[in-house]
């Protein structure tokens, strides 16, 4: 919400400036192991932000471009997959509920897709996996339906996320937390490629384990994982997507080769 609330002033910054010299400045950017880093979210906004601000907000969603999917995939099972585009389900998903404010409007695409198809599944499956039951006071029925109806101004006020609850909690938190950062459940993939499960990535995405996956562009797929480990890309959700997708395939469908 943040970045969407960012970029018509982003947008006022003339066109081959941004467009040239500050996206050849952010791709200068070191590469960093850190969760959701600066440089990630950089190189995120950077490429998202000149699309009409419906696609850039879906752009944070996207792990392979149209671009990158015509590398990746064999170009047989390419072309048959056209005529899929995930953007249209979620664009209309946000389009069932408009509103004047289209940052408002975002909020359903969380509530009808994000959060029941994505972020609860993946935390019920983590959290369960080691003997802990989550529980999601802010999910309450009676809560979302009551926010929802209060403007987003009350939501991100400036720069500031979660206004409403920093000053809901003034009096019965330290500052220090009050004023701390969005810190989300993100699990250190970087690391896990890198370092903690490096052999298990490196043998399933080898060129001899996409042999069971032969719609898969083994030699790309090789690219994206040196990249990663020089430290020149950032590709560890490309990578983590590529090798979960793998072993749901295996289990479910079997090795296609």
């Amino acid at each position: 919400m943040l970045a969407d609330k960012l970029l018509p002033y982003y947008r006022k910054i003339p066109a081959p400036f941004r467009r040239l010299l500050l996206r050849a400045l952010v791709d200068m950017l070191p590469v960093s192991d850190a969760p959701v880093s600066f440089d990630y979210k950089a190189r995120h906004f950077i490429r998202g932000a000149e699309e009409d601000l419906l696609r850039a907000h879906y752009y944070w969603r996207i792990v392979f471009t149209e671009e990158e999917k015509s590398r990746l995939l064999e170009r047989d099972f390419y072309n048959a997959a056209q005529g899929h585009d995930a953007f249209q389900k979620y664009s209309q998903c946000i389009r069932n509920h408009p509103c004047q404010d289209l940052l408002k409007s975002f909020q359903f695409g969380y509530l009808d897709m994000l959060i029941p198809d994505n972020n609860l599944p993946y935390y019920e499956s983590i959290s369960s996996s080691f003997s802990i039951e989550m529980r999601y006071p802010f999910l309450d029925n009676r809560l979302v339906d009551f926010m929802l109806k209060i403007p987003m101004s009350m939501k991100l006020k400036g720069l500031t996320t979660k206004y409403i609850l920093r000053r809901l909690l003034k009096n019965k938190l330290p500052a220090a937390i009050l004023a701390r950062k969005k810190h989300g459940l993100s699990c250190p993939i970087k690391i896990w490629i890198k370092k903690d499960m490096r052999n298990i990535f490196l043998e399933r995405l080898s060129e001899a384990g996409l042999r069971r996956h032969p719609y898969l562009n083994a030699r790309y797929v090789q690219r994206l994982i040196k990249e990663h480990m020089d430290r020149k890309a950032d590709n560890s959700r490309k990578i983590w997507s590529l090798f979960c997708f793998t072993v749901w395939h295996e289990k479910y469908f079997g090795a296609s080769a």
